[in-house]
């Protein structure tokens, strides 16, 4: 039996991309073994990625910037992964070992190449992260979401492989089923907001506070705040005369994407995956402390600085454009593509 070890961060971000190559794998290759090794601490339930493997865990923190107390941490914790993840490594003894990017996957990666272990690194970002630049020459393929980023790995091994989705974005659309499901009126036009699977506090204010100006759109909407915000941001709601949602966290977002018209989002590279395979029109605001303003190039790559694009959310010609666009910047099959290459490297498949 072939075993596939894949590392990621504790994010949505992260660890939605895996589940999907992890069920992927699955799909191409029975006879396999999947081991999710996550970095940090559980920040949402997904009980998702059971269903292609088990889930070890490992610590982890994010690299702060400059010089900071919190560097000592960070090397602490990063020491601390790196022999945990030997010590998984040891029992588990993957074929291959798969990175998902941010130095939550930095002690997996270093341990396997320590071991000799092939390496498939996932680049989703169009400026790649610095962890993925310090393990690159370790790997023997690096996949690629955005073309350009394969300036950052001179010499290796890249294939452009896109973002892998979960298969629930591969259904139809289905709206009337989507409302239902947040409690909403099917025929009413219908605002996503979302900062990803921790939410983002400025966007949940400043939403908040153009409700008023909202109420005359006949609008209504679902907003996902992540854990911190979701009281007041429900309050909020409550008195805006609005028809909405508003949730913490959701895991089934295909539902979240069916029922909207246009989505306020993060640039993040998972959310942009789900935005153009829905085609949904959408406002992006990135992050602006993202690890060398990644979201911003993300964004910018996708969709320009066109600020045309920013018309109000009731022009429906505007949003049909928008929508079209999106559609023809996604990527499909990204996870098959994926899986493919890893089960090649790991001398399953042959090379096509």
């Amino acid at each position: 039996m072939i075993s596939v070890l894949i590392a990621s961060a504790g994010t949505g971000g992260h660890i939605f991309p895996a589940v999907a190559l992890g069920d992927a794998l699955k799909s191409l290759e029975a006879d396999l073994r999947v081991i999710f090794v996550r970095a940090g601490r559980a920040r949402f339930d997904d009980s998702g990625g059971s269903r292609a493997g088990e889930t070890r865990w490992v610590p982890g923190v994010g690299m702060p910037r400059g010089l900071s107390p919190k560097l000592l941490t960070f090397g602490f914790q990063t020491l601390r992964s790196l022999l945990r993840s030997l010590k998984i490594i040891r029992e588990c003894r993957p074929d291959i070992v798969v990175g998902f990017g941010n130095f939550g996957s930095y002690g997996p990666v270093r341990a396997a190449a320590g071991k000799r272990i092939p390496i498939f690194l996932h680049e989703a970002n169009a400026v790649p992260g610095k962890a993925n630049r310090v393990l690159a020459k370790h790997a023997a393929c690096i996949g690629l979401n955005f073309a350009n980023a394969a300036a950052s790995f001179p010499g290796k091994r890249v294939e452009i492989v896109g973002m892998p989705i979960r298969e629930e974005f591969k259904l139809p659309r289905d709206r009337a089923k989507a409302a239902g499901y947040f409690g909403l009126d099917k025929d009413k036009l219908t605002v996503l907001v979302t900062g990803g699977s921790q939410g983002a506090r400025h966007i949940n204010e400043t939403v908040c506070g153009t409700l008023p100006k909202l109420r005359p759109l006949d609008i209504q909407v679902i907003h996902l705040t992540g854990e911190e915000d979701v009281e007041s941001v429900r309050a909020a709601y409550a008195s805006s005369g609005l028809k909405y949602c508003v949730k913490s966290f959701e895991a089934r977002m295909k539902h979240a994407f069916d029922a909207a018209d246009i989505v306020i989002s993060r640039a993040g590279a998972s959310s942009i995956a789900e935005i153009t395979a829905t085609g949904t029109p959408a406002l992006l605001v990135p992050y602006p402390f993202a690890t060398e303003g990644h979201q911003f190039f993300n964004a910018k790559y996708l969709f320009g600085l066109n600020t045309d694009q920013t018309r109000r959310i009731t022009d429906e010609k505007k949003r049909r454009d928008m929508s079209t666009a999106a559609g023809k910047l996604s990527i499909a099959d990204s996870a098959e593509t994926m899986a493919g290459i890893v089960l090649e490297m790991a001398g399953k498949r042959e090379e096509k």
